[in-house]
C-alpha cells in the first residue's frame, strides 16, 4: 500500500533470473493528482530501489538478475499524469540499475506499443 512505503507489496517471479515488485494502491483517491498521492508513491519507489540494492534482496533472490526487475503498479484510481511520468527509477548504487515502472490501472496499450515491445528485450521496454 502506498501508505505504507518501507512494505514491499508484491513480489512474483516472472522468468527463472526476473521478478515482478508490484505497488498496490488501492486508495480511492478523491483528486487522482493529489500531492499527497504523489509524494507517497515516490517513497514507495525509493524504498523498493534500496532494497534491491540492499542485503535482503541477495539474501531472498540470489538468482535474480536486478537488470531484469520491473515494478507494477496496481491501483484502483487511475494514475495520475505525474505519476505516469515516473517510466523508471534508478538504483542509488554502484552499479546503478534501472528498474522499468508500468501501471496496471485498465489503460489500454496501443498495437504500436506491443509492436515496439516485440522487437526489444522485455527488460529495456521503456520510452
Amino acid at each position: 500500500m502506498l501508505s505504507d512505503p518501507e512494505t514491499i507489496d508484491v513480489i512474483t517471479p516472472i522468468a527463472e533470473d526476473a521478478l515482478l515488485l508490484a505497488i498496490m494502491d488501492l486508495y480511492p483517491w478523491p483528486d487522482p493528482d493529489a500531492d499527497e498521492r504523489l509524494d507517497q508513491f515516490q517513497r514507495k519507489l525509493d524504498a523498493y530501489c534500496r532494497y534491491v540494492i540492499g542485503q535482503t534482496f541477495e539474501n531472498e533472490h540470489p538468482k535474480i538478475d536486478r537488470s531484469k526487475l520491473v515494478i507494477s503498479v496496481v491501483t484502483i484510481t487511475p494514475a495520475s499524469k505525474r505519476m505516469r511520468k515516473i517510466q523508471a527509477v534508478y538504483t542509488p548504487s554502484d552499479p546503478s540499475y534501472e528498474i522499468l515502472v508500468r501501471f496496471a490501472d485498465g489503460d489500454q496499450v496501443t498495437q504500436s506499443e506491443v509492436d515496439v515491445a516485440a522487437k526489444k528485450p522485455w527488460w529495456k521496454f521503456w520510452g
